[in-house]
């Protein structure tokens, strides 16, 4: 049975359902705001972890689970209230940006809801494993990167329930698993088997090496008295609660879910996998055009590419094939940074090339500014990088975390691609322009689309 506690699903409740207005708008304009911002608020409330950077209101759940019977049908009626709110309100009394955001949002609404009422959020919660954005790593990095705040000793508190919290998640993840397991509904065995690599690293690593552990190396001074107390408990929960769940994914993973993993990659064999991959692939491209007219573009697309990459072999007077060429990039050495500060000054001089033609393309550009860093945890499991902005501030940068291990697996050649895409213009402009922009209503500064987000990727 999943672990729930009566106070964890009333707390769920209480700080997502949807926030009363004390008085009603009295424009349809003011009211779709209005509908927009309390709807922002309650998915806030429903994110795992909450915004990177910011708190959690007091009396509200610092972690909450998203695998838990609460979680979901709070998400149902939040989403059926938004739909019949939006509805009420006339959209052609809107303005032209405001028509936009009830657009978007009836869209967006719509495709959250689909799959909560046709049981493939269930299905999706029964196959749950991601090895490049789980909850997994993905919480590891925010309680060791900029997403956790640690200034003051209830954030430290904060800290214990969140890990707390996090424990609770990892059990339920494996009784979600041994659901789907029971129905029939595996993951493959390549996804099983990169995950445990990524368990494997973490229990690897002493307490006091951890990333759970590491506000306790920054604690602030002022807090200095309290230090003893805080590591002692912070170890505690890391010994008893938190390893303990990695150690349950590890023996449960390896054991008895690998050899009964399917031994093909793809949604396709898995039961039910054809309808979750057709509502996944609606949802990332917006478009209703079938699997395979889109991979009939995609296959155009590459042989579109790979004519400009002749191209450019012959101009580089490479004697060999394409393939020749690119075996040439990975082997040579000339192609890979020996050390961090070289890979990062050529990040710098990319940048340079970059902002040169910024003016040519862009009208405006960010306040806030720019930079790469290294992957806060557990890179040597992890994959290339991610953009993360900052908070809307102008003066936070948005960061491309690049891994920085196995430098000797990461050809310089590819790095100026890795940059228009995650960094500048790429996912910096697109997504922190739209965060300082706060004439747009709150859903077209914050979300965003598969298809429209990654319009800088060379795919």
């Amino acid at each position: 049975m999943l672990l729930t506690r009566r106070a964890t699903i009333a707390a769920i409740g209480a700080a997502a359902a949807m926030p009363a207005i004390a008085a009603t708008p009295e424009t349809p304009a003011a009211r779709l705001r209005a509908l927009i911002d309390a709807s922002a608020a309650a998915d806030e409330a429903l994110h795992p972890t909450g915004r990177p950077g910011a708190r959690r209101p007091s009396g509200t759940p610092v972690f909450v689970d998203p695998t838990t019977d609460a979680h979901a049908a709070q998400l149902l009626a939040n989403r059926q209230h938004d739909l019949a709110a939006l509805h009420a309100i006339d959209r052609a009394s809107l303005n032209p940006v405001d028509a936009i955001a009830w657009d978007v949002f009836d869209y967006q609404t719509g495709v959250a809801l689909a799959p909560l009422q046709s049981g493939l959020h269930e299905v999706a919660r029964q196959v749950p494993l991601d090895p490049s954005f789980g909850l997994h790593i993905e919480f590891a990095d925010f309680v060791t990167g900029s997403g956790a705040v640690f200034a003051t000793a209830a954030d430290y508190e904060a800290g214990l329930a969140r890990l707390e919290g996090f424990a609770g998640y990892l059990e339920n993840v494996v009784a979600r698993l041994k659901q789907g397991r029971a129905a029939g509904r595996l993951h493959a065995r390549l996804i099983v088997e990169n995950i445990l690599k990524q368990v494997d690293a973490v229990l690897a690593q002493p307490i006091e090496a951890s990333p759970f552990y590491g506000a306790i190396t920054r604690l602030p001074p002022a807090l200095g008295a309290d230090r003893s107390r805080l590591a002692a408990a912070y170890r505690r929960v890391i010994e008893t609660r938190v390893y303990p769940g990695y150690r349950l994914w590890q023996t449960y993973l390896r054991d008895d879910y690998l050899p009964a993993a399917l031994p093909d990659c793809g949604r396709w064999a898995m039961r039910d996998g054809p309808a979750l991959y057709a509502a996944e692939l609606a949802r990332h491209t917006t478009t209703t055009m079938p699997a395979e007219a889109i991979h009939d573009l995609g296959l155009a697309e590459v042989a579109r590419i790979r004519a400009e990459m002749e191209a450019v072999r012959v101009q580089l007077g490479f004697g060999g094939d394409l393939k020749a060429l690119f075996a040439h990039v990975r082997a040579d050495p000339q192609f890979y940074c020996r050390t961090e500060d070289e890979l990062l000054a050529r990040f710098a001089a990319i940048e340079t090339r970059i902002r040169a033609g910024i003016p040519k393309l862009f009208r405006h550009q960010p306040r806030a500014p720019f930079k790469v860093a290294a992957l806060p945890a557990l890179g040597d499991q992890r994959g290339t990088g991610y953009y993360r902005a900052g908070p809307a501030d102008g003066v936070s940068p948005g960061i491309l975390f690049f891994n920085m291990s196995m430098l000797g697996t990461r050809p310089i050649p590819t790095l100026e691609t890795l940059t228009l895409h995650e960094g500048i213009p790429g996912h910096h402009f697109q997504i922190t322009l739209a965060l300082e922009n706060t004439a747009l209503p709150t859903s077209l500064r914050t979300s965003s689309n598969t298809a429209y987000a990654e319009g800088w990727g060379l795919y």
